[in-house]
């Protein structure tokens, strides 16, 4: 994955509201999306302070445990962050993509 993918993946993710970490489901799926994305520590570190957005995760509590448990063999993946994104947070998933425009301007 080129640098300025992970750069947009991550602004990605960074575009997804608390409210929709609260839902169990989302939380579940989002940490193994990161985690297949990010499979270091930067990737923990990025869903965790995502988690800590919604109420039921205030510390990111249960997000390092989850994180240990989890294959990276899933379907769930960076494709998933991108559409969270644009499904849950559509004017600041604009934004990243105008800046992405900017940032690494694809030559042909």
């Amino acid at each position: 994955m080129s640098s300025a993918d992970k750069w947009f993946i991550r602004e990605c993710a960074l575009c997804i509201p608390g409210d929709w970490i609260d839902k169990y489901e989302n939380w579940f799926r989002f940490v193994c999306a990161v985690k297949k994305t990010f499979p270091d520590n930067d990737g923990l570190e990025l869903a965790i302070e995502i988690a800590k957005r919604s109420p039921r995760f205030p510390s990111g509590e249960g997000t390092r445990e989850l994180w240990d448990t989890i294959e990276n063999n899933g379907a769930i993946g960076p494709g998933s962050i991108v559409h969270w994104a644009k499904e849950t947070n559509p004017v600041a998933f604009a934004k990243v993509c105008a800046l992405r425009a900017h940032k690494f301007p694809v030559s042909l």
